[in-house]
């Protein structure tokens, strides 16, 4: 649930910040989260199989959303740039390991019936 809220709540609520307080418009808004998916992506294929490796899900999944919500506070507070595109962009990345490693989690405690639902109510 968690990883899930976290999700929405990072790109709507960054998407009304960076209008009001850094007079971002559309294709602002739209780079920047395209460069947030794309961080996400690299995550997800260069650094997640191996930090899950060593650390495990659930803790890869705890550091994940440690580094989502420092960045996401301080990235609230330093409004210069290329400071604050470096944060979100931590931001997004912390987000990208705790999804992924909530699924992770997700697939292996489930029973094999409860499965299919189970990864479906992450969506």
């Amino acid at each position: 649930l968690v990883t899930g809220l976290a999700v929405v709540v990072t790109i709507t609520t960054y998407a009304v910040f960076a209008q009001q307080f850094l007079g971002y418009g559309q294709p602002q808004l739209s780079a920047t989260q395209s460069g947030g998916a794309a961080v996400a992506l690299l995550m997800q294929l260069l650094l997640l199989p191996r930090l899950m490796s060593a650390i495990g899900e659930a803790r890869s999944c705890a550091a994940g959303l440690v580094v989502l919500a420092a960045a996401l506070a301080s990235s609230a507070r330093v409004r210069t740039l290329p400071l604050h595109a470096l944060l979100f962009l931590a931001a997004r990345a912390g987000l990208a390991v705790a999804e992924t490693a909530n699924v992770a989690l997700t697939a292996r405690h489930s029973r094999p019936a409860e499965r299919g639902p189970n990864l479906a109510y992450l969506q």
